[in-house]
């Protein structure tokens, strides 16, 4: 996985807690220091029916 910062944010995170991508486990081991960060991320965008998150069937 490539993570994307633009002054010195992520931008990968920050679509992940906008639900507008989701988090894909299988590549979380490459990301010790961010894993718990995206898991959190896209949990709180599910809870919220965040983009992706706010379909019928996602």
């Amino acid at each position: 996985m490539a993570e994307i910062f633009v002054n010195n944010r992520s931008v990968n995170l920050t679509m992940v807690q906008e639900g507008q991508t989701v988090v894909y486990k299988q590549y979380l081991p490459g990301c010790n220091s961010t894993k718990q960060q995206f898991l959190q991320a896209d949990a709180d965008a599910k809870a919220r029916k965040l983009g992706f998150w706010n379909q019928s069937q996602p």
